[in-house]
């Protein structure tokens, strides 16, 4: 059966395991690839560099889907259920917004759908199942370069902590300013650091090895205490617990859980001696959420704005009919004065699902939900490859970004719009191989 072209022995030769030019080539490609998918360097002083080679990146996806697209129809006649799914994606909402946000503003639906580019940054999710299909990387060889990047970019984003000063970079997408948090910090991309949490943490508790602890504690301790993500944070602790409690023994819960505690405990300790303020800043972020919850004002900035955020929502469900169901749309910045004009300071993506609801609709978010859902669909299938710790790190962090996702939006807001797709394609590719047993694929 015709599969599309195969580029792999254009570039793999005897020695694959040597540093080969080959070999060279795929892993400079994939770092790529890694690259784009987490949006690291959009986040760091570094991206006026960054910005003409995603661009480049991006628009050679896009030239990539069209010639897939055609490849697929003239010689396939098929698309299975991810390709279907991710194409479906990448130009639904783009269109549908575009439309939406014409009939409720008047908007030209050109601008509408080009202001959604960020959905095209899923096509790497694309490109990747393409490159393992075509056996061009094997799928321990893109395991390793998402175990080796975290490893890169968490020293990079402490050497720009200790040597950049954040209060000069105020306003931009990197630097967020909360009195609550200590002031102004840079706010680094850190699913990276995220997804190697779960990986070591998931091969820790299966091989008993300390080694591998204290490289899921460092990465969990760089978004808990120096990045201080509330809602990453609880997500990862959730995604820890609900691994623990479907996949080890009672003694061996008991056993982790009381070491969890009394390392808590000894770090609690630890800052109450030497760091107190970090200590009440923590104290008193997770006090915040409490408050936002009951709908009060806590007197942090971010908090009390998603209170005012979501009553600027609930104003718009009102004004524009049906708009709970099909959404706002999105306004251009370079439209007539913008969505500030309108909205004021209004932000979607601060509102989770909320956000979602407001921009896409019930509608848009039933189908965004739909990868989830394919998700569930293909890990029943699954049988072979459910003991391998690489799909079960990938299963699990799916299901942390679809946890996040409530109060961040998840894949419906940059970069969750490039980073789910990437995520889904090797979880589908597990599928894919389980159900292709002739094709022999090597991991």
């Amino acid at each position: 059966m015709y599969t599309g072209y195969d580029i792999a022995p254009l570039y793999h030769s005897r020695t694959r395991n040597g540093l080969t030019f080959g070999r060279l080539l795929r892993m400079s490609l994939l770092f790529l690839l890694v690259l784009f998918m987490y949006g690291t360097l959009v986040k760091t002083p570094f991206f006026i560099y960054w910005f003409p080679i995603g661009l480049l990146i991006l628009v050679s996806e896009f030239a990539f889907m069209i010639f897939y697209i055609i490849d697929g129809l003239m010689n396939r006649g098929k698309f299975n259920s991810f390709e279907m799914l991710l194409l479906l994606t990448v130009t639904f909402f783009p269109i549908y917004s575009g439309i939406v946000t014409w009939v409720y503003f008047g908007q030209p639906i050109i601008k509408g759908i080009l202001i959604q580019k960020p959905w095209l940054e899923g096509l790497n999710g694309l490109v990747i199942f393409y490159m393992l299909k075509s056996r061009f990387i094997t799928l321990y060889e893109l395991r390793d370069m998402q175990l080796f990047y975290p490893f890169l970019t968490m020293p990079l984003y402490i050497i720009i902590i200790l040597t950049f000063n954040p209060n000069k970079y105020a306003g931009t997408l990197f630097v967020y300013c909360n009195s609550v948090k200590g002031g102004c910090q840079f706010e680094f991309e850190i699913m990276a650091l995220a997804f190697a949490s779960i990986y070591f943490f998931i091969k820790f508790v299966r091989k008993n090895d300390w080694r591998y602890a204290v490289f899921w504690l460092l990465f969990f301790g760089y978004i808990f205490f120096i990045n201080q993500k509330r809602g990453t944070s609880i997500a990862l602790l959730g995604t820890y617990g609900l691994y623990a409690l479907l996949n080890l023994k009672l003694d061996k819960i008991i056993f982790y859980a009381l070491a969890a505690v009394t390392l808590i405990i000894s770090g609690i300790v630890v800052l109450y001696l030497f760091l107190p303020d970090i200590l009440d800043r923590i104290i008193l972020q997770y006090q915040n959420v409490i408050l936002v919850l009951m709908g009060q004002e806590t007197g942090e900035s971010s908090a009390d704005a998603r209170i005012r955020e979501s009553m600027i929502a609930f104003k718009y469900f009102d004004k524009n009919n049906l708009s709970f169901i099909f959404g706002n749309g999105r306004i251009d910045t370079d439209w007539q004065s913008g969505p500030s004009a309108e909205f004021g300071h209004f932000y979607p993506s601060d509102l989770g699902m909320l956000g979602v609801i407001f921009q896409y609709g019930i509608l848009g978010l039933l189908v965004g939900l739909m990868s989830y859902v394919m998700v569930l669909v293909w890990n029943r299938r699954i049988k072979y490859f459910q003991n391998d710790t690489y799909y079960r790190a990938i299963k699990y962090f799916i299901l942390f970004y679809a946890v996040r996702g409530i109060p961040t939006g998840g894949n419906f807001f940059d970069p969750g719009t490039s980073i789910v797709p990437f995520f889904i394609a090797i979880f589908y590719f597990f599928f894919y191989m389980e159900t292709r047993p002739w094709k022999q694929y090597s991991l």
